[in-house]
């Protein structure tokens, strides 16, 4: 497989060629943008439009990478572009209901600036405004319930509702999609992300991070099983249904426990942060 480094440059080069006067940033984020990635990992890019602009050229380079990356790109590709002033606004951007893309901005406005390596143009990063805090946490709250109900069919999660299986009369009870295990790994992440972020009241992103600051932070009987989640779904199995029966047991074993992790995260009416707890 052609390595990671030269397929980056081949990837800027083409976003230039597509879209030289409208991209002014290129951020590599993730597990490739700080070596902790596994053969699946996905490459995720931010573009950040020139001067503030996300004109109809840079749209079109994001689709077009996007649809011709199982061509151009032996890794998944994640592509996503921003304005520069939307994220310079997110001070003022705090307010109203939840709606998941303003739950996503927030979340990528603390990748770009605290999770990111660039690898073309301008460093916009100082401009970037964080989002309060608060904000931060009851965002990613609500995300992760959002993403859990999605996960059931589109059920009504409720602060101490008890869940079920997604389908618990599919293999791994619903858990595994398509075969791969990266959307089990996404949602304990996410769950873990806020209750590291309910108890610490910081910024949490960069997803290698979650099973130290969750043991660290939370310190509950879940951290063994969000760290092997970790160890086994991402790194030993690399989100792949693993073959040996014995592994597979053990996969059964952590989506049986996802489900308590869930049930545990709601159990506490999704909480608040340490800070809204000391008001």
């Amino acid at each position: 497989m052609e390595p990671v480094d030269d397929v980056l440059k081949g990837l800027v080069e083409m976003t230039r060629t597509l879209a030289s006067d409208s991209v002014g940033s290129i951020y590599l984020t993730g597990s490739r943008a700080f070596g902790s990635a596994v053969s699946s990992s996905d490459i995720d890019l931010f573009f950040v439009g020139q001067s503030g602009r996300l004109d109809d050229t840079l749209k079109d380079a994001v689709f077009s990478l996007s649809r011709l990356s199982p061509l151009i790109c032996p890794y998944r590709l994640d592509v996503k572009a921003y304005r520069l002033e939307k994220l310079m606004e997110l001070e003022t951007a705090v307010d109203g209901p939840f709606s998941p893309p303003k739950a996503m901005l927030h979340f990528n406005a603390v990748t770009i600036k605290n999770f990111s390596r660039i690898l073309s143009g301008t460093d916009i990063r100082d401009k970037v405004e964080l989002p309060p805090v608060e904000s931060y946490v009851g965002h990613l709250r609500d995300f992760t319930v959002w993403i859990i109900s999605d996960l059931k069919g589109g059920r009504s999660v409720r602060p101490e509702t008890t869940l079920g299986f997604p389908d618990e009369n599919s293999s791994f009870y619903g858990y595994v999609v398509e075969g791969k295990l990266e959307h089990l790994v996404y949602v304990v992440g996410l769950i873990a992300s806020t209750r590291i972020a309910q108890a610490a009241g910081e910024y949490v992103s960069h997803k290698g991070m979650v099973p130290e600051l969750y043991r660290k932070y939370v310190g509950d009987r879940f951290s063994d099983f969000v760290n092997q989640i970790f160890l086994w779904c991402r790194s030993r199995w690399e989100n792949r249904i693993p073959d040996v029966p014995s592994d597979r047991a053990r996969l059964d074993e952590l989506c049986e426990e996802t489900l308590r992790f869930e049930n545990q995260l709601l159990a506490t009416g999704f909480g608040t942060t340490s800070s809204a707890n000391a008001s």
